[in-house]
């Protein structure tokens, strides 16, 4: 895969949090209103998700994940991991020669890895 090809398609990894959640909010057409509600806490907890003011506990993480249909991953990367070097692409070009099994388990561990990831910092908070 083309390396710049890659940087245009990755254009988010530049934005923080709170700004990646507000930008899904708007391409699915919610309202902030209609995200709080689908993900069971108060607008104004929500509202405070999208200014930067509060971070969501791992609980409103998997609901938005679900809202928006993502993973835990996509939704949560944090901007320091967020860009792309050339030997992590190559890695992941070689995951596109997994099989549908291998697949699965290799997102399952990624997944995984990521939720323990901010299970173990929202510990240390």
């Amino acid at each position: 895969m083309d390396i710049e090809l890659l940087q245009k398609q990755t254009d988010w990894c530049d934005m923080q949090f709170h700004e990646h959640l507000k930008t899904l909010r708007q391409a699915k057409g919610l309202t902030q209103t209609q995200a709080a509600d689908e993900i069971e806490i108060a607008k104004n907890t929500y509202v405070g998700y999208e200014n930067g003011s509060r971070e969501p506990r791992l609980s409103e993480l998997k609901k938005l994940s679900s809202l928006f249909g993502m993973t835990l991953s996509e939704l949560c990367m944090e901007t320091d991991s967020r860009s792309v070097d050339d030997e992590l692409v190559l890695r992941f070009q070689a995951v596109r020669q997994f099989s549908a099994d291998e697949l699965t388990a290799f997102n399952t561990l990624v997944e995984a890895m990521v939720i323990r990831h901010h299970a173990n910092k929202a510990r240390s908070l």
